[in-house]
């Protein structure tokens, strides 16, 4: 069954190793059926949650960034990956932006039944990554 997979990049360099690492993720994806669209956030800008919670009141984020539009691909998305370059023993501050805007659509992808769960590959240089997924 071929599943929606969102590969969300949280910068690096273009050629590194968290990108050799997703690019080698997104060819067994496609290769056995999967549909997989990448998204760089070194390309992406999104800002982290402010917590003014005015997304708990009905109104859209306050943020102004390119998180937005990628909400739709999110909510549609059966599985999403997040991949990193480890800087200072952690995930990148991009990636860390992006998962915390995460709490303005929280109540309705969580409340749709999606699961968190980690997965961190962490020898050498290699990224970490973590899927969040629904019903895999």
């Amino acid at each position: 069954m071929m599943k929606k997979i969102l590969v969300v990049v949280g910068g690096g360099r273009p050629n590194g190793n968290t990108n050799q690492l997703v690019d080698a993720f997104i060819k067994g994806a496609v290769d056995v059926g999967h549909e997989v669209e990448k998204i760089s956030l070194n390309k992406t800008e999104v800002k982290g949650c402010i917590g003014c919670n005015a997304c708990r009141y009905g109104k859209p984020c306050v943020q102004k960034d390119g998180f937005n539009e990628l909400v739709p691909k999110i909510k549609s998305a059966d599985c999403i990956v997040f991949a990193s370059p480890l800087l200072f023993w952690t995930l990148s501050s991009k990636l860390k932006a992006f998962i915390e805007r995460f709490y303005s659509i929280a109540e309705q992808t969580l409340s749709n039944g999606y699961t968190l769960t980690h997965t961190y590959f962490n020898s050498g240089f290699s990224p970490s990554a973590s899927p969040l997924s629904r019903n895999l």
